[in-house]
């Protein structure tokens, strides 16, 4: 039961880390002109 709570608690917060980056890439790509700066932003999401 411990494992199973502790497991939950980690996947809730990669599910909310995975969304903050969705949000950042997509303002990132807004931003972005060419793809080199998309992706130079995409490296400062995942920092």
């Amino acid at each position: 039961m411990r494992g199973y709570k502790k497991f939950g608690q980690n996947s809730d917060k990669s599910i909310k880390v995975l969304i903050v980056d969705l949000r950042c890439a997509k303002n990132v790509f807004k931003r972005a002109r060419s793809s080199n700066e998309f992706i130079e932003g995409k490296q400062t999401c995942l920092s």
